[in-house]
């Protein structure tokens, strides 16, 4: 055999491999640990961006709409 043709069908052997790998159910399951990682994750972005957005909410004055501090005195 030549080496081009070596060469030719690794690389068919490879491109198909990919597509088969890419057709795996990763991240839809629900019985593995990556996807129960995944989950968490997700879940502990979300509760840091609602704590993150009420810090910034609590900061505002109520009487002035200002980025201080409410019991500072004016």
């Amino acid at each position: 055999m030549e080496p081009t043709t070596v060469l030719g069908l690794t690389g068919l052997a490879m491109f198909l491999t990919a597509g088969l790998i890419a057709r795996l159910p990763v991240g839809r399951c629900q019985e593995c640990t990556h996807c129960h990682e995944v989950d968490r994750l997700e879940a502990e972005k979300h509760h840091r961006q609602e704590l993150s957005q009420s810090v910034v909410a609590t900061r505002r004055c109520p009487r002035c709409g200002g980025d201080h501090d409410p019991d500072e005195e004016d």
